[in-house]
């Protein structure tokens, strides 16, 4: 799963938060800690964007939900929104 976070101007800073808490709700449902690899397991990628994307981290970086928890807080940005940027670079991570 890659979440892609508007971190633009547009969106504001208490916004932006409800976002990285929604993220982290998802990740507390997720199957992250699985000491065996397999199609069950699930991985997480997150990319903010403004102006352009940013890759906050990719999907093979965490293995631990308790890392995964605290790297879904991520910074808040400000700038324009570029959507269509997003999702053409979370469609290749």
């Amino acid at each position: 799963m890659v979440f892609a976070l508007d971190a633009s101007d547009s969106i504001g800073f208490d916004n932006f938060q409800q976002m990285t808490q929604f993220a982290g709700m998802v990740v507390q449902t997720l199957d992250i800690d699985s000491v065996t690899s397999g199609p069950s397991i699930s991985r997480v990628g997150l990319v903010t964007y403004s102006d352009s994307a940013v890759l906050q981290f990719h999907l093979n970086r965490y293995t631990t939900k308790a890392a995964l928890m605290q790297a879904v807080n991520v910074p808040y940005l400000t700038g324009a929104s570029n959507t269509a940027d997003a999702i053409r670079f979370s469609s290749v991570i």
